[in-house]
């Protein structure tokens, strides 16, 4: 077999001057591509210790077939290298050793017997070592996963279940929503209410446990919805406490995935022994997983630290005013050494333990505003109660004094655009004073206040009532005058008409003085004044009602008087003295019966006098 290879690979074989041509090609190539392929066969040397393992139950093939596979071991080293070559057949035999741990005793002494047996095979063929590695790394280049390809995976099933559970917890909540709406809504039938009202009940009976009657459960539906939320909210996977104990319940589990295994080691004395051991069973992909999950546990862990450290600075009521300073000072501290240093992060590492930690820039200023903000807090002044609402009422007070003051001011000399701008200022403080004084103004007992505003809303339905009977009464009286003012037009002329006439005129002017006094009335109620007339008004109205009333007796005299002339006249020319007389005293002793105005039966009385004296004193 010497002389056959020798002979091939002699000047004038078949193979003479191969390898140097195979070098000279490949050291060009080797010059583009170092880089990548030193890349590769790091990380083959890394992950194929296992996949070398199961070749060797095929090792006696391949000795068998030595010539086939010492061909492709002529093109592999060509290709790869030596150096290459001679650091995957260390890595094979370390592969070997794992193997033979996971077999008994009286088994490894077989395989030794057969190694020593193949090594000798190997001495005489020598290429075929080299061979049996490289097969094995071949298999391992066509079938294995990268670490980082299996941690990729293992993260992208671990959001895709995550977003089942979160897109699962979101029908639920969906559909709770929809019972709750159901159960709710007065418009739906009773029973489709109630059948929702059962399904929640079924779902949160610790909730439902609460009321008593249906009745209450329905009154309180809003108040139950609000309850469910929060309960489902404390059990979502969206919290980071829930979603690391799911963390932690699977790291368990696959951690618990052990297999018993002997181990065999060699005593003082140099003997073999042997021993059980628990080694992991886990398969590579789970593997995978469990390293993906311990790096979510600690950034949950994190993601938790880091919210329990913000609740605190959310309220800090229960800190004492010395560790307020402390912490306050402290934190100043470090951020003026991180800004000197130009350092992003810093690290707290005295005081509360659950605050001692990295941090960033950002996170350090928000700690101290929070704490510089409490301090403030504490500074503030203080005051009873009493004196709070004393301080808000004077403040709203005299806001509004100063608004009624510039809109009641005379002596200012203002643009219209300068008055606007100044009562909008004014007006503004007034509103905001009074907003503060309405928080902490004293209260009305609910009963009072339901009283109260029952009352109010039955004096203005009065009102409104009110103002409608006016309005037809007004309406009414107005369409009363037309009708008076038509008849009177179709009366023979005569005292009558005229006495009609002075009536209507009368009730005409009464009616608008009414509407003027109640008009004022609802102007000074609606600018905040009493609904009563100031003292001008009242006077004013006065003055109108009796010159209404002064006016109207006037009147009246003036045509019973023109009257009496028109008759003296007719006796004169037609009547005897006694029939003059007698007439007279007949027609004025009946007006003076129908009249109901004492200014009109004074008048008539005086008249009446007046045609009972001689004809002589008559005529004069």
């Amino acid at each position: 077999m010497q002389k056959v290879i020798e002979s091939l690979t002699d000047e004038g074989g078949k193979f003479s001057g191969l390898m140097e041509a195979q070098s000279k090609t490949i050291t060009g190539q080797i010059s583009n591509i170092e880089d990548a392929v030193s890349m590769m066969f790091n990380e083959i040397g890394q992950q194929s210790e296992g996949v070398i393992n199961t070749t060797l139950s095929g090792v006696s093939y391949m000795v068998e077939h030595y010539e086939r596979f010492g061909r492709i071991l002529l093109g592999l080293v060509g290709t790869y290298g030596v150096y290459r070559t001679a650091v995957m057949t260390v890595t094979a035999v370390k592969g070997w050793a794992v193997a033979a741990e996971a077999l008994h005793y009286n088994w490894l002494l077989l395989v030794e017997k057969a190694q020593k047996m193949l090594n000798r095979t190997m001495l005489s063929n020598p290429y075929v070592l080299v061979a049996t590695l490289l097969a094995g790394v071949a298999v391992a280049l066509i079938s294995m996963k990268t670490e980082t390809e299996r941690l990729q995976e293992s993260e992208e099933r671990y959001q895709q279940q995550k977003q089942k559970t979160i897109e699962a917890e979101e029908e639920h909540r969906r559909k709770i929503e929809e019972l709750c709406s159901i159960a709710g809504d007065e418009a739906v039938s009773t029973d489709a209410r109630r059948e929702a009202l059962n399904k929640l009940e079924q779902k949160y009976p610790d909730i439902f446990s609460k009321y008593d009657t249906e009745y209450e459960k329905l009154k309180n539906i809003k108040k139950i919805k609000e309850e469910i939320a929060r309960l489902e909210a404390g059990e979502s996977i969206s919290n980071p406490a829930n979603e690391l104990k799911r963390v932690d319940d699977r790291i368990k589990e696959l951690e618990g995935k052990t297999r018993l295994a002997t181990e065999y080691y060699q005593d003082s004395y140099g003997r073999q022994r042997a021993r059980y051991v628990r080694k992991s069973a886990r398969s590579r992909d789970e593997e995978a997983e469990l390293q993906n999950l311990y790096g979510k546990r600690k950034s949950l862990n994190g993601q938790i630290r880091k919210d329990e450290v913000n609740a605190y600075f959310e309220n800090l009521t229960g800190v004492s005013n010395e560790t307020l300073a402390q912490q306050i000072k402290q934190r100043r501290t470090l951020l003026a050494r991180m800004s000197v240093q130009e350092k992003e992060y810093g690290k707290i590492t005295q005081g509360d333990e659950n605050l001692t930690g990295t941090y960033s820039r950002d996170e350090l200023k928000y700690q101290l505003n929070k704490l510089v903000s409490e301090q403030n807090r504490r500074n503030l002044p203080t005051d009873s109660s009493t004196d709070w609402v004393a301080a808000a009422k004077e403040k709203y007070q005299d806001a509004l004094k100063a608004y009624n003051a510039f809109l009641q001011e005379t002596s200012n000399s203002l643009s219209r655009e300068e008055f606007e701008k100044k009562a909008k200022e004014l007006k503004d403080a007034v509103d905001t004073a009074k907003k503060e004084y309405d928080k902490v103004k004293p209260g009305e007992d609910k009963d009072s206040e339901a009283e109260r505003k029952k009352a109010d809303k039955a004096e203005k339905e009065a009102q409104r009532r009110k103002q409608v009977s006016e309005k037809l009464g007004q309406e009414l009286a107005g369409l009363q005058r037309k009708n008076d003012e038509a008849e009177i037009e179709m009366m023979t002329e005569g005292l009558e008409k005229k006495l009609r006439q002075i009536d209507n005129e009368y009730q005409a002017r009464k009616d608008e003085i009414a509407r003027q006094e109640a008009g004022w009335k609802r102007d000074n109620a609606k600018a905040g004044q009493s609904g009563s007339l100031s003292e001008d008004q009242q006077s004013e109205i006065d003055k109108a009602r009796e010159l209404n009333e002064s006016g109207r007796q006037k009147k009246i005299a003036e045509a019973y008087r023109e009257e009496f002339g028109v008759m003296q006249e007719y006796l004169q020319a037609y009547g005897t003295f006694q029939q003059q007389k007698l007439a007279i005293a007949t027609e004025y002793a009946e007006k003076i019966q129908k009249t109901t105005s004492g200014s009109e039966k004074l008048s008539l009385s005086v008249l009446n006098v007046t045609a009972n004296l001689p004809a002589s004193k008559c005529r004069n």
